[in-house]
């Protein structure tokens, strides 16, 4: 749970006026009017990102009511201190012929001591292990110690406190412990009284900060250079994404929003950061007083990732080693959310359960059904070693694309089609060599070959165990008669295929290009084969999930034990 402590709350007003003139009536547009104030703006931040907070702050007068439906309006949970005087009112312009935002904020009114007392008290209350975000102005009078009080109290409850103010409301907070501190430029000259304009000056005077005061974490954000993240005597530069400056009203509010929820779903502090950045950015692009738009913010982070994380090869671990994509739905959900991903799905042993004899591989209603719900909703590819015809006639779903010998031929609705030109170069190399490995292995029983247009596969699911090295022998043996191919091992089967850059992994990004307007759309990939590591391992921008084990290392982000948990995982899905 999430708590956001707000002392000086505003009606936040905002409209447009063609040009400022002295001594005009200036016409102005109708005007929308917002709840606002640090904390305020937090909690209506974290509402939109999909999270839930209770919003603790002062309510009084006419004002305090319509402040009060506004939030209930946008669902906040609110748990308001009422006092006696209105609350106050800000007001912003802009001006349309020139773009230019002229901002006029009031003071409010001074409140009693016993209501400071009855706000302190709000935080006696809160349950252990939650989140206090003390954010905002203090009113006119205000104890210049009051935050420093909310501090202790916090930190006494067990409380993780974060702060984000300005000027004399950082006396004694520090001293008192904060897991979280945000200031801007301005703000740290008001904290050490030094002030830094480089990043090298900076950096110095954030580990000041940390030697000094039982402070965790520090993020100063720097605008439109993004931020810093300090934490056990280490400094990290993060960018800020480029996006048009419209507004900076609420900005700050929702960097601290943003990084508040992603750490209280247990998500490391880099991440929080990046989606900080992301939810100010995407507030900055907003006209007036609006905050963020939670497609903007997935858009922003994207930007953000591609451009902090770049190539980042992924670790080999033992399939017996993943974490469960049911267990940990929650984390699945929560990457979802933030994008629009396409599915990437193999049949054999995904879609459909492995069988004594390929050709009687099908797929059940139940799980025809599931896969064309979700192409309903996402991008869905079939992604097979199977033949194009062969796996389009056995899922039968008009509305998909399909990938057929491990990626050589692709088709899709409304006409598309691919076929890779570098392999149908070496297509009669196949119609030699088939011939002669039927013959090898003519006495070996069990034996089943299946030919596609662009591979061929050497079933040996019903031969003997003591004779499958042989078979394995054999065509090792007359493959160096051929170098243009080369095999490549699977469930019981070797695929033979052109000896070319490649497999699944490089027809799911050529897909993925194909179909998305974005640099690198986040993606799914869901199989069971050694022949789906391909795609484990290229699609560096996803979540791979693993069905059963195989014999090899895996490249795999979670796994599922068999198909009944791929349908639980597609149900889930649909259900978000």
């Amino acid at each position: 749970m999430i708590i956001t402590l707000t002392a000086n709350p505003a009606l936040d007003i905002y409209s447009t006026t063609e040009k400022f003139e002295p001594n005009e009536k200036l016409r102005c547009e109708k005007p929308i009017i917002d709840p606002g104030g640090g904390g305020i703006n937090v909690s209506r931040v974290i509402k939109r990102l999909g999270g839930e907070s209770t919003a603790v702050y002062t309510r009084g007068g006419h004002t305090g009511k319509l402040f009060s439906d506004l939030l209930k309006k946008e669902g906040v949970k609110e748990d308001p201190v009422d006092v006696k005087n209105d609350l106050r009112q800000n007001f912003a312009i802009t001006e349309t012929s020139t773009g230019n935002l002229y901002r006029f904020g009031f003071p409010g009114a001074e409140l009693e001591q016993d209501e400071y007392e009855a706000l302190l008290k709000k935080v006696d209350t809160c349950e252990k292990g939650t989140f206090l975000v003390a954010s905002g102005s203090l009113p006119p009078g205000a104890p210049a110690d009051f935050y420093a009080r909310a501090a202790e109290r916090a930190n006494k409850c067990g409380l993780n406190f974060v702060l984000d103010t300005s000027g004399k409301s950082y006396k004694g907070v520090l001293e008192q412990g904060v897991y979280l501190l945000k200031p801007n430029k301005k703000e740290l000259k008001d904290i050490t009284g030094e002030a830094a304009e480089d990043l090298e000056q900076q950096k110095k005077l954030l580990l000041k900060i940390l030697e000094q005061y039982p402070v965790k974490i520090i993020v100063l954000s720097l605008g439109a250079e993004g931020a810093l993240l300090a934490t056990d005597q280490q400094v990290k530069h993060f960018p800020a994404p480029q996006v048009e400056h419209v507004s900076s009203i609420g900005a700050g509010d929702s960097m601290v929003a943003g990084m508040v929820y992603s750490l209280s779903l247990g998500h490391p502090v880099e991440e929080a950061v990046l989606l900080g950045l992301a939810c100010g950015s995407a507030t900055i692009k907003s006209p007036g007083t609006e905050l963020l738009k939670k497609k903007d913010v997935a858009f922003l982070l994207e930007q953000l990732l591609q451009v902090i994380s770049g190539p980042n090869p992924k670790q080999e671990r033992d399939p017996g080693d993943l974490p469960s994509a049911l267990e940990n739905f929650t984390e699945i959900r929560e990457k979802f959310s933030r994008h629009k991903p396409m599915l990437f799905l193999d049949f054999d042993g995904t879609l459909a359960p492995i069988v004594e004899h390929h050709a009687d591989a099908a797929i059940s209603e139940e799980m025809k059904a599931l896969v064309k719900d979700l192409a309903k909703v996402y991008p869905v590819a079939v992604i097979s070693g199977r033949g194009l015809a062969d796996v389009k006639q056995r899922v039968d779903l008009p509305g998909l694309y399909y990938a057929g010998s491990h990626g050589y031929e692709i088709s899709g609705p409304d006409g598309f089609f691919k076929e890779n030109e570098e392999a149908q170069q070496v297509l009669p190399l196949f119609d030699e060599l088939e011939p002669i490995l039927k013959e090898e292995l003519k006495n070996v029983e069990g034996v089943d070959f299946e030919r596609k247009k662009f591979t061929l596969a050497v079933h040996y699911r019903q031969v003997k165990q003591e004779q499958e090295q042989k078979v394995h022998q054999v065509v090792n043996r007359i493959l160096k008669q051929f170098p243009r191919l080369t095999g490549a091992g699977g469930k019981k089967v070797i695929e033979i295929r052109p000896d070319i850059d490649w497999h699944k992994g490089k027809a799911v990004e050529f897909l993925k290009r194909e179909l998305s307007d974005e640099k690198d759309p986040f993606s799914i990939y869901v199989g069971d084969d050694v022949t789906d590591e391909d795609a484990f391992r290229e699609v560096q921008h996803g979540l791979g999930i693993l069905v059963g084990e195989h014999s090899q290392k895996t490249y795999a982000d979670y796994s599922l034990q068999d198909i009944e948990e791929v349908k639980i995982l597609f149900n889930r899905l649909l259900n978000m």
